[in-house]
């Protein structure tokens, strides 16, 4: 592929300067080739990742235009698509603001051109505003996107409502189109509203026209399951992606070379999908496949295929290792660094950051295993490189790099070599505080990671004075966490809810370990929190084993404190029960749960107004396990004082019904 490039752009230089010199004699005749010349240079660059560059070329295609219009206004519309391709390539350089003034002015073009003659502009009209929404999005401006993406709609209706076989195509990707923007934006129902517009256009066109639009059918089912992914609903998007995968494999086994890499994608996008909705297993099937189907187009076109193989078997050990196969992994993720070593000898400045990521993700591979002094070695690798990209680029690799040297202090230290992870990990931590400056919401997490660990190396390494000022921080860092995994599981989102939460109590088993009487507290309630997740994910038994330690600890500190902590025990008890019964151990939940009873009558009986409601609960849930166990006539009893207490449930107890 890059010798293919690299003689292509030769070929292109040798073009330009022919047409460059003739249009200088005759421009008449040459500028517009000299443009077109150059419009092809700037995409080939861009394509090949060299936006910096293309950005250069489509310049001075731009400046030609100009002088072309002024000599013939009747070549505007050049202008104004190159324009429009300018603004793409300033974008993708990280030039935003000059992006967006290049789509402003190819729009101005088009409106004075439509104004003049609709019927012949208003179709470059609409895509120029497609164009200026999709640039404002890109820029973070969703918001600002979606009146530009409105007028095109508006347009692209009035078009094919005249001719739906040309503009109904165009219609359904601007209603798509603006499901993004509309996501973005928060306005959930309109993006879920247009995508359903997009892939209903989609299925019409198909019906009338499958060899011509089954294709476009799989790219917007596609999309359709990205938006719902997006949205975190992942599985709401399984369906659609099952759909474009069996029309892609139709597709691929009638012409595998220009299908193929279509199918592959649908796959890699399915495994994102299944995998959020925590089919791992499924998801790695479909990482399998994909590196299947790259193996065999590798073989057979290794300069265009060797990155994607490479890709793929770099994100097939990640799910390995998801799924505790981390020894499956290794190989793997080896391979992936053969391939891009060999990619970076050619092509460092395109190849390089991915060998990095190999390399860093290799390294908790190896730590996984056991084989830290490996893991070491690859972790110094990525740091080195990405301390050469971060010395040209820090806006770009500064977050990467600082990750390295986090994981690198980190196999430091499990290798017994604390000494050299402390300037490691206060280099990471210098990074990350200003990355954190600029924008707090996405940084402070990592630099409060970041400045645990730290405290953690400096206590080993016997300054234990200094690392008294970091433990402050490990408090803060597991409410964060456990803030997060609550609205994680506010929105629906269970699945999402776990992993912080396990790293709340991870925090606060710590922190407990070296001063019980302020930490275990608040390590119950983590655990408390975490078995609720885990029963609601459908890890009943697991919710089990962690209300069963919540119990533990609460009746310890009740043991020492009755009146601070038999709220809190009694509450550990009702879950207990709670959790017992969804695994099906009806018998072993109701032990617990009139242990509860016990304590709230007694609390209830102090202070009405304040735990009257909690016994109520109690002797409901009480009353439904006897239910289920046949004891019909205690069940009636509990049922009977329930209602005695002259307290009615209240709407969100029907929330704890079992």
């Amino acid at each position: 592929m890059m010798k293919q490039y690299n003689e292509a752009y030769e070929l292109d230089i040798q073009v330009l300067d022919l047409y460059r010199q003739l249009a200088v004699d005759h421009p008449e005749k040459f500028q517009r080739r000299l443009a077109a010349a150059l419009w092809n240079l700037a995409w080939s660059l861009n394509e090949f990742q060299k936006h910096g560059e293309a950005v250069v070329v489509i310049q001075e295609e731009v400046e030609l235009r100009r002088k072309m219009v002024e000599r013939n206004p009747e070549t505007a519309v050049d202008l104004a698509i190159s324009l429009e391709r300018q603004s793409e390539y300033f974008i993708n350089a990280g030039r935003s603001p000059e992006g967006l003034h290049s789509s402003r002015e190819a729009l101005k073009i088009r409106r004075a051109l439509s104004a003049k003659d609709p019927e012949t502009f208003n179709a470059g009209l609409a895509e120029s505003l497609n164009d200026l929404a999709n640039a404002l999005d890109k820029c973070g401006q969703a918001l600002e996107a979606i009146p530009f993406s409105d007028e095109a709609i508006e347009i692209r209706r009035r078009l094919a409502s005249k001719d739906p076989s040309a503009f109904e195509p165009d219609l359904a990707c601007s209603l798509y189109n603006h499901a993004l923007h509309a996501r973005k934006a928060g306005r959930i129902h309109e993006a879920a509203d247009s995508s359903r517009e997009a892939v209903e256009i989609q299925r019409r066109l198909t019906l009338n026209n499958l060899e011509r639009f089954n294709a476009d059918l799989a790219d917007y089912l596609t999309r359709r399951a990205l938006l719902f992914n997006l949205c975190g609903r992942a599985s709401e998007a399984i369906p659609f992606s099952r759909e474009a995968i069996d029309i892609r494999r139709q597709l691929a086994a009638k012409d595998p070379s220009t299908f193929e890499p279509d199918l592959v994608n649908s796959l890699q996008d399915h495994a994102l999908h299944v995998e959020g909705a925590g089919g791992v297993e499924e998801a790695m099937d479909c990482r399998w496949k994909v590196v299947e189907i790259h193996r065999r187009l590798a073989r057979n076109n290794p300069d265009e295929f060797n990155p994607h193989l490479a890709e793929s078997l770099y994100d097939l050990a990640y799910d390995l290792d998801g799924c505790g196969r981390v020894a499956e992994a290794i190989p793997m993720s080896w391979e992936a660094i053969e391939i891009r070593l060999k990619l970076v000898a050619k092509d460092p400045s395109i190849f390089e950051p991915h060998l990095a990521n190999s390399l860093h993700r290799h390294a908790s591979y190896l730590k996984n295993v056991g084989r830290v002094d490996e893991a070491v070695a690859c972790s110094q690798k990525a740091v080195e490189i990405r301390r050469r990209l971060a010395g040209k680029n820090p806006d770009e690799f500064g977050t990467d790099l600082a990750l390295s040297l986090h994981g690198l202090a980190i196999d430091f230290d499990a290798c017994g070599l604390v000494a050299k992870a402390i300037p490691i990990s206060c280099e990471a931590i210098d990074i990350r505080r200003q990355l954190a400056t600029k924008d707090s919401s996405k940084f402070e997490a990592a630099l409060a990671f970041s400045i645990h660990n730290h405290a953690i190396y400096i206590g080993k390494g016997g300054r234990t004075a200094e690392a008294v000022g970091y433990n402050k921080f490990d408090a803060d860092l597991a409410e964060s966490l456990s803030k997060l995994a609550c609205d994680f599981d506010a929105c629906g989102l269970v699945l999402k809810a776990i992993p912080p939460s396990c790293e709340a109590i991870e925090i606060r088993r710590r922190l407990a370990a070296k001063d019980p009487s302020n930490f275990e507290d608040v390590l119950a309630c983590s655990i408390d929190d975490y078995a609720i997740y885990a029963r609601k994910a459908g890890r009943a038994a697991e919710a089990v084993d962690f209300s069963q330690e919540a119990v533990e600890i609460r009746r310890r500190l009740a043991g020492n404190n009755p009146d601070k902590f038999n709220p809190d025990l009694a509450s550990s008890l009702f879950y207990l029960a709670f959790n017992l019964h969804a695994s099906g151990l009806v018998l072993k939940a109701i032990p617990p749960s009139y242990e509860a009873i016990g304590i709230r009558r007694k609390l209830a009986a102090k202070d009405p107004l304040t735990f009257e409601d909690d016994l109520v609960y109690s002797l409901h849930n009480h009353a439904e396990l006897l239910g289920a166990a046949g004891r019909m006539d205690e069940a009636f009893k509990f049922r009977r004082e329930r209602d005695s207490i002259g307290s009615t449930l209240s709407a969100k107890s029907s929330s704890l019904r079992l």
